[in-house]
């Protein structure tokens, strides 16, 4: 029965790939596309392979797939059942605030960002200097390095570079072609900077930002990706993450190897939901969402409220036995612990409503606000815990980010004169 109903799931997440991100057989990189790819990923995947049990030889899976198969069949089916309606919740909330992509829209009054960015050259530069000198001593470690405290603020800055990357992409005219992009002074600090950043081994936030890039392609730019250069593109990319992921490991390369680093990602990120399926119930309709609280009260600085850390709560402090002894936190272990069944229900209903709400807005601002939330939706909101993905990377980064510069284009602008 749990295989039956894993591949229905999979079958209704291909038709709605389908049927929403395949347009004029081309493929619209919309956040259809990446909710379903993600949810299939993390969600779908590693239940699979614990079904079917292949066999892996490393120690970690070994460890889940024995837990797994400890766990009461009517609580895995459980879990089948109650992620697949967080899914489908996500799917509802987009479709009641449907609305058309505005694809390459040249009738749109765009405001100008040319002057506002050159304002911006300068500092940004300074702040890249400091950072790279901060950095220094954790440059081509990967995850092998001493902790990096300030490896966050390298993760922040490549996505200021792609938010202001993607608003000189939708400020310039249309007959831009898009691969020149790259070539002006913000295509080639994001490259440089996603560099190091994957040195240090950042490589999903660089994939996140690889994606958002691609999302402001496929749907603003050129109406879809042809089907054929999109398997290619995944392709490309599946290998050169699984290949990165090896190499860091210092294993020597192999084909199988590549292939089960690829695997390693969901099978490892649901590490916390095996523990937590197996030692909780789920059963609470409704929770105090005191983990989003804490990633909330965790921006504010130190010297503001230096007694934050005890009011500070996660997966661990609320769940029973909960383990994550390699970093990643599923994404039902947080959302159903923190928010209960029906209130996570509700919050993917909600999220999937708002960005798609900023489908029928034709501005900057949202166009780069729905790239980057759209390109969040694959992995950060899957594999990280709540005050990392949802308050640091969607809301800090995602929207507050992007509305400070606009807010900053705004003021340039009016010094300068141009009505807004």
């Amino acid at each position: 029965m749990r295989i039956f109903l894993l591949l229905t799931e999979s079958l209704i997440i291909v038709y709605i790939i389908l049927s929403k991100s395949i347009i004029n057989k081309k493929l619209v990189i919309n956040h259809y596309f990446c909710f379903s790819l993600g949810f299939f990923y993390y969600a779908v995947l590693p239940l699979l392979i614990y079904e079917l049990n292949p066999s892996f030889d490393d120690f970690a899976y070994r460890t889940l797939q024995k837990r797994y198969s400890g766990i009461d069949s009517s609580d895995i089916v459980k879990y089948i059942v109650i992620s697949f309606l967080l899914y489908m919740s996500f799917i509802l909330g987009s479709e009641m605030k449907k609305g058309e992509f505005l694809f390459a829209d040249k009738t749109a009054e765009h405001t100008s960002f040319l002057f506002s960015e050159k304002l911006f050259t300068f500092p940004v530069l300074i702040i890249a200097v400091i950072l790279v000198f901060w950095n220094s001593t954790f440059l081509f470690k990967g995850y092998t390095g001493k902790t990096n405290v300030n490896k966050g603020a390298i993760s922040a800055f490549t996505i200021m570079i792609v938010s202001i990357l993607l608003f000189y992409i939708f400020s310039c005219p249309n007959r831009i072609r898009f691969r020149k992009f790259f070539y002006s002074k913000w295509g080639v600090l994001f490259c440089v900077f996603s560099f190091l950043l994957l040195t240090m081994g950042g490589r999903l936030y660089v994939v996140t930002c690889v994606f958002a890039l691609m999302i402001s392609y496929s749907i603003y730019t050129s109406k879809g990706i042809s089907l054929k250069n999109a398997l290619v593109i995944f392709g490309g990319l599946l290998f050169v993450a699984g290949l990165i992921g090896v190499l860091r490991r210092k294993t020597g390369f192999e084909i199988d190897r590549v292939f089960f680093n690829i695997l390693q990602e969901p099978i490892y990120t649901s590490y916390s939901l095996v523990s937590y399926i197996s030692k909780n119930k789920i059963n609470k309709a409704f929770s105090f969402p005191s983990i989003t609280i804490s990633g909330f009260i965790n921006l504010v600085p130190y010297r503001v409220f230096p007694d934050k850390i005890s009011y500070i709560k996660d997966v661990f402090s609320l769940g029973e036995g909960i383990e994550s002894p390699l970093g990643a936190t599923h994404f039902f272990t947080s959302y159903i612990l923190d928010y209960g069944i029906i209130g996570a229900i509700i919050f993917f209903f909600l999220l999937g409503r708002y960005i798609s709400s900023l489908i029928r807005k034709n501005s900057y601002f949202t166009k780069t606000v729905y790239c980057l939330l759209s390109a969040n939706l694959m992995f950060t909101i899957f594999r990280d815990s709540i005050p990392i993905a949802f308050t640091k990377n969607i809301f800090e980064f995602s929207i507050v980010l992007p509305y400070i510069m606009k807010m900053l284009n705004s003021l340039f602008e009016k010094r300068k004169g141009v009505n807004i």
